[in-house]
């Protein structure tokens, strides 16, 4: 498992986070237009969840998903099936067929 964690980190993101979470502010998170899912853990002990739901209470198109997985790496463990699932399902919910009323390809 640690090669795994090894091969994906590039030892640049973590610090990228903390600079950009200071530089956040309620104007750009209301100048976001697209449909955005946000997508957090209960059980997240990285991120405090006041942080999904301000973001959520501040884009216009969000959609909000609390998940019951085990932290914060959301797409792993017991509970990746259902985070798969709603995240294919906000994206068929969003995709330009749906939006057209045209018959989807997914």
């Amino acid at each position: 498992m640690s090669n795994f964690f090894g091969s994906v980190q590039s030892g640049y993101g973590f610090f990228i986070d903390l600079v950009q979470i200071n530089d956040l502010s309620t104007e750009t998170l209301q100048g976001i237009s697209c449909p955005t899912f946000i997508m957090h853990s209960k059980h997240d002990g990285s991120v405090p969840l006041d942080h999904p739901f301000f973001a959520h209470e501040n884009i216009t198109s969000s959609e909000m998903c609390l998940l019951d997985t085990w932290g914060h790496l959301i797409w792993l463990g017991k509970s990746a099936k259902e985070t798969d699932v709603s995240l294919i399902n906000f994206l068929k919910s969003h995709s330009v067929h749906s939006v057209r009323n045209e018959p989807s390809l997914i």
